[in-house]
């Protein structure tokens, strides 16, 4: 019995260390604005997604930014992009945003803009206006680069 659980101990020891070891984490998200948002007016939110945060991916887009999300703002950074207003944002690794989503256990997270026109309320990444990035990886990127469209975002890194 006693060499049974040396050997579980052994194993789940193990594979914490391959599974730490394997998959890099995203540190920086990098926002880059079309020419068709410099003279609009587009406000985006990148959200740190917990277990208990899962339901802002299902959410409708309007929802979202009618404001009911009070609780969610607090893991978000916001962005404006349009006229006067830098085309390129960049969350970097030295960001203190990143300790925050460290702190809730964010294991995703979401890119959401608030584009004009008419878009179909779709579920994740499904809605062109929403991106959802997985904070750890089994390739070895640590950046995502979404570029910022009136037709919808464009995540162009893996």
């Amino acid at each position: 019995m006693k060499r049974l659980r040396s050997t579980a101990l052994v194993l789940a020891t193990g594979l914490s260390l391959l599974t730490g070891c394997s998959s890099p984490s995203l540190d920086t998200v990098n926002l880059q604005g079309s020419a068709s948002v410099a003279s609009a007016s587009v406000q985006v939110d990148v959200v740190g997604l917990n277990a208990g945060s899962q339901t802002l991916k299902a959410l409708p887009v309007p929802q979202y930014w009618r404001g009911g999300n009070a609780p969610y703002k607090a893991d978000a950074k916001s962005f404006r992009f349009g006229p006067n207003s830098p085309q390129t944002y960049t969350i970097a690794a030295s960001d203190p945003i990143w300790a925050h989503w460290k702190s809730i256990g964010a294991t995703e997270v979401m890119v959401i803009a608030d584009l004009p026109g008419v878009f179909a309320d779709l579920p994740g990444d499904a809605d062109q206006r929403r991106k959802i990035i997985p904070i750890t990886s089994k390739t070895k990127t640590t950046s995502a680069t979404i570029v910022v469209d009136k037709t919808g975002l464009v995540h162009s890194t893996p």
